[in-house]
């Protein structure tokens, strides 16, 4: 279902009323625009530089999970590890993401614990206007998420629900470090995987204290 949001997705008042990050890391602000689509079920957020196991567990995941709505995959950069915050990509949050300030929900598969995480849209009158800022708070922390971790953000719920759920499936980097194969093409300027998909299992998730 389209989100019912205005052209550029900002709005003139808000329920945050401010914005502790002015402008978005070196690493952030070069990607904001930069999506890429490679199947129906999910897209790439960013540049990502993948080993072919992991492009492979990607595929087995989605091809597992079968997503209604596709998953936006995001290979963790520094910045958002060690800050706790991820900048959702304009074209998909217009698409699948709510179009006001809200406070959206993240879990992990098949665990107890979820974590409340502030979502905010810059207002249209500021610099960066429309820029779209999910604050993940200790989810990152919880979860022990670290940079060239991979995150697969599935929401379980369209826009027009009150409550906007999100699971998030974590590929860590640790996991599959070691696995054979050379890189990928996934999020390069070649083209897409040629991993096959298949026989690889989803890393456990860590997990979060109950409620």
């Amino acid at each position: 279902m389209s989100n019912p949001c205005d052209s550029d997705g900002s709005q003139k008042e808000r329920s945050f009323s401010s914005d502790p990050e002015e402008n978005p890391p070196a690493d952030e602000a070069m990607e904001l625009d930069d999506l890429q689509t490679l199947s129906k079920d999910y897209v790439l957020s960013g540049k990502c530089d993948l080993t072919v196991a992991q492009g492979a567990k990607i595929n087995a995941l989605i091809d597992k999970i079968r997503p209604e709505i596709p998953v936006l995959v995001v290979q963790m950069k520094k910045s958002s590890a060690n800050r706790a915050t991820l900048i959702i990509q304009k074209d998909y949050a217009l698409k699948y993401f709510p179009c006001e300030d809200t406070t959206i929900i993240l879990q992990l598969p098949r665990k107890n614990k979820n974590w409340k995480c502030k979502f905010h849209i810059r207002a249209s009158s500021m610099c960066n206007a429309g820029r779209r800022t999910l604050y993940l708070g200790k989810f990152v922390h919880d979860t022990h998420v670290r940079e060239g971790d991979i995150c697969l953000f599935q929401p379980m719920t369209n826009v027009m629900h009150r409550r906007f759920i999100v699971t998030v499936h974590l590929l860590q980097k640790e996991s599959i470090a070691h696995s054979p194969g050379g890189r990928t093409d996934i999020g390069s300027n070649h083209g897409s995987t040629s991993a096959k998909m298949g026989g690889v299992k989803e890393e456990p998730p860590a997990d979060g204290t109950k409620m």
